[in-house]
């Protein structure tokens, strides 16, 4: 199944944003509606207090006058019954008094509903227009499907400019996020080194990456200091250990020396990535790599060779090909498709760790016709080169017309006179 485009994800991810902003709006309104609820019960409590004797006498008549009243027919008869009470009983000081406090919280109530009718307007406005930008985008979509439909390719999506409204709204989110991690992340923000920690949350998030030295080397850079500057070790420290921000995991060496380590966000990580920013994190390239290769180190040879074709070739690569499906239902799929940009030609990259103890026949019978006789392989180490391009050899036989390129990542990072380090043409 084909990847959707860019555009079609940033238009599904707005959507998905304008109904969580909805959803929050509808909740602000029914909250605002509470408050004034409780403003009106206010005004009533004065009147059961101060304006009792003619409240009464009209409950007695007919209750439904009185549940039938308006915040304002209720502040009338409030004023009516206090202004008769007052000139019955003259101006003694007990009077006044009365009339003062009765008038000191009716103007408080008052004052208070006026707010809340404010905010209630306010909310219903931004309401209507997520509501006419809902309508406006389930409008492009309805378009574009249509487009597709009728043949067309390439249909670009556009992205609805972010209204005030929303903005506000996203901060207002932004807030109770924040508010909802916990007294951990306060003191993360209060702590002194929280500016930097952020840096490489917000790398993470943002990118997706996880290949350690990548991702440090791009903080070094925008910092201004050496790649293997205390300073990064302790942020990888701190957000590890004592944020527990930071998942570290090792996959074990194919070639001398240790692997480079992966980075990824833990879920504390995550939320505390859409509380500082606003969006959720992009998902980990290591998650989505993990869903195609069988283990860490699978993971890690393909990041290389990727990383290789880049630097030394200028290539295109595609860490994510899709499927081919041949002719008589078999599948090939490859691990890296690299477009060279001399001649625009792709070619299909295998990432070969070492030789297995069973044959592979089936395997590069699946690679031969899926990319019609033309294998690229790149494994770690110049041994584990030789073992496997004596294996395609030795299955290729005689008879198959084959072009059958090689390298490895020590060869390349040792020497830049070449790039495939074993060719071998076939008929």
């Amino acid at each position: 199944m084909p990847r959707p485009s860019a555009a079609q994800q940033i238009n599904d991810h707005y959507i998905r944003q304008l109904k969580l902003l909805l959803k929050a709006e509808r909740s602000m309104n029914a909250n605002l509606r509470g408050q004034a609820k409780e403003a009106y019960e206010a005004l009533y409590e004065i009147a059961e207090r101060y304006c009792n004797v003619e409240l009464d006498d009209i409950l007695r008549r007919d209750k439904r006058i009185v549940q039938g009243w308006s915040l304002d027919e209720l502040r009338k008869f409030v004023n009516r019954s206090l202004a008769k009470r007052l000139s019955r009983e003259g101006m003694a000081d007990q009077a006044v008094e009365l009339y003062e406090k009765a008038r000191e919280d009716f103007a408080q109530a008052k004052q208070q509903l006026a707010v809340k009718d404010a905010e209630l307007s306010k909310a219903q406005s931004q309401l209507e227009t997520l509501e006419v930008e809902l309508q406006s985008t389930r409008q492009a979509l309805a378009d574009a499907k249509r487009r597709l439909a009728a043949g067309e390719q390439q249909i670009e999506l556009p992205v609805p400019p972010e209204s005030q409204t929303t903005s506000v709204t996203r901060q207002g989110i932004q807030s109770l996020n924040l508010a909802l991690l916990g007294d951990w992340f306060e003191e993360w923000r209060g702590s002194r080194s929280f500016e930097r920690d952020r840096d490489l949350v917000q790398l993470l998030g943002a990118t997706g990456k996880c290949l350690r030295p990548e991702l440090l080397d791009q903080i070094a850079e925008s910092w201004k200091v050496d790649p293997k500057s205390g300073s990064l070790r302790g942020i990888v420290s701190r957000l590890e250990s004592q944020w527990e921000l930071l998942e570290i995991l090792k996959p074990k060496s194919d070639r001398r020396g240790n692997a480079p380590h992966f980075f990824r966000l833990t879920k504390r990580g995550q939320k505390a990535y859409l509380a500082l920013f606003g969006e959720k994190a992009r998902p980990s390239q290591l998650d989505e790599l993990l869903k195609r290769h069988k283990n860490l180190e699978h993971v890690l040879l393909n990041l290389e060779a990727a990383h290789m074709l880049r630097s030394r070739l200028n290539a295109a690569v595609d860490l994510y090909p899709p499927r081919i499906v041949l002719d008589d239902g078999r599948q090939f799929v490859p691990d890296l498709a690299a477009t060279l940009p001399d001649s625009d030609e792709t070619i299909y990259v295998e990432c070969e760790r070492h030789r297995t103890n069973r044959r592979q026949e089936r395997k590069w019978q699946n690679i031969y016709d899926g990319t019609g006789g033309r294998i690229y392989i790149i494994c770690p180490t110049k041994q584990i080169r030789s073992q496997v391009t004596s294996e395609i050899n030795e299955w290729a036989g005689r008879h198959r017309e084959l072009i059958l390129k090689a390298t490895d990542i020590d060869s390349l990072e040792s020497r830049r006179d070449k790039f495939w380090f074993y060719s071998r043409q076939r008929g």
